[in-house]
């Protein structure tokens, strides 16, 4: 049977590594099988370290191509799309996911949305963003505006004009927000329509959320 001492250590080896203390007598634990067993623990640790290193600096590799589009090596990726892993530049459209948690007559549904705050401090994995409707408001309010998008928006999301809905500006976590997947181009490597709307309709949605917020 192990000893107390070695019966601990067995546990914190690999299963491929605890043979060396399954034996018994001074042969199964001899000072040669413990440094041969922290020789290759000492080789696992170094290769994970490197694998580690490589899978965060993958995550930081964007290649631009044209038009504001970026293809990106398949991570951070479920069924419906790519989560963001940084905050988002002012302006983006993105897509929210507001099916988990929300209430008729709250926004609900998957839908196209535009960041509207900077990253900020305390704020970690958090940005505000106004959600848009492609049913036009009825009546029309302060608070909605229209906004053209040519080329449109990738499928299901591909209509030519949707509405602002100033009024349900909302601050919502990363696990909510997806790029706009086009699908893959030629060389297999997954394209996201990644676009920023300009500076004129940025300040006519501000004008919006003023207004429904009685400002």
């Amino acid at each position: 049977m192990l000893q107390s001492g070695e019966e601990g250590h067995a546990r914190l080896l690999p299963i491929r590594h605890r043979h060396l203390f399954a034996g018994t007598g001074a042969a199964a634990t001899s000072m040669k099988a413990v440094e041969n067993t922290l020789k290759s623990l000492s080789i696992d640790t170094r290769v994970m370290r490197e694998i580690l290193q490589r899978i965060e600096a993958s995550q930081k590799a964007v290649a631009p191509l044209s038009g504001g589009v970026l293809a990106n090596r398949e991570r951070h990726r479920d069924k419906w799309g790519m989560s963001i892993l940084y905050h988002p530049q002012v302006g983006t459209i993105l897509r929210v996911d507001l099916n988990e948690g929300f209430r008729t007559p709250e926004m609900r549904k998957r839908r196209p949305a535009i960041v509207m705050s900077p990253k900020l401090p305390g704020r970690d994995q958090l940005c505000t963003i106004v959600p848009l409707s492609t049913t036009p408001p009825n009546p029309a309010r302060p608070y909605n505006c229209v906004l053209d998008l040519d080329p449109p928006l990738p499928f299901p999301y591909d209509a030519p004009r949707m509405w602002v809905k100033a009024d349900m500006v909302m601050c919502v976590a990363f696990h909510r927000l997806k790029l706009l997947d086009r699908g893959k181009n030629s060389h297999g490597e997954r394209v996201y329509d990644v676009r920023v709307i300009d500076a004129d309709k940025l300040e006519e949605i501000r004008a919006c959320i003023r207004h429904s917020l009685g400002m």
